[in-house]
């Protein structure tokens, strides 16, 4: 039986492997940041988001394709316009465990 037929994790990669990260999700926020009035509005180090809008740039990675969601409005994007925003958060998928992923599937699907 291969680890993923037995339902355990996969080993860990070699002590000399490189760990990767790829960029999934971009959330950037648009729009004017003041100082908060009271504790309620904090957000984090006394600021707060008062007006603006949230947009949210992810990645479909089945297609390779950006893409841009604002409320519901949604467009395809370029990757250079995710690496030119001023993000809020960013989200990141570990490469190696992404592969891992594949690799199970692909032995389940044998």
């Amino acid at each position: 039986r291969t680890c993923a037929q037995a339902g355990a994790r996969a080993p860990p990669p070699p002590a000399d492997a490189v760990t990767r990260y790829d960029l999934v999700a971009n959330i950037c926020h648009e729009g004017l940041v003041t100082k908060a009035a009271t504790t309620n509005e904090v957000h984090d180090k006394g600021i707060a988001t008062k007006e603006g809008v949230f947009r949210v740039q992810v990645l479909n990675k089945a297609q390779e394709q950006w893409y841009q969601l604002d409320d519901l409005h949604i467009q395809e994007i370029l990757p250079q316009v995710v690496s030119i925003s001023e993000a809020y958060v960013q989200i990141y998928e570990r490469a190696d465990l992404t592969a891992s992923r594949k690799h199970r599937r692909a032995a389940q699907q044998r």
